[in-house]
């Protein structure tokens, strides 16, 4: 089963993370260790509500707040959401400012 968002939201798919990263790298840390927060983070658009702005599209690479972003467990499978209000930028390959 899928779920498909609305009211605003966005599907997304978060990126692996630095401490993800070392920890699939095999790399022994020091007890108590945390890895730096970040604010922000890059996630993929997946799937989006039909409400949403049309200047979003699946398959979009956006930086979003960190601490918006929900992981809600469904059936068994954790699904990202976060609010389109809560993107700060899609990522593009052109340059808009020439």
């Amino acid at each position: 089963m899928t779920l498909i968002p609305r009211n605003r939201y966005l599907k997304i798919r978060r990126q692996p993370t630095t401490e993800e990263s070392i920890e699939n790298m095999g790399l022994v840390l020091p007890e108590g260790y945390e890895a730096p927060k970040n604010t922000h983070e890059v996630v993929e658009i997946l799937e989006l509500s039909p409400d949403t702005r049309p200047s979003f599209q699946r398959g979009q690479h956006a930086l979003v707040l960190s601490q918006m972003i929900e992981d809600i467990e469904v059936e068994g499978e954790v699904v990202s959401l976060i609010l389109e209000n809560h993107v700060v930028g899609v990522l593009s390959d052109t340059d808009s400012t020439s």
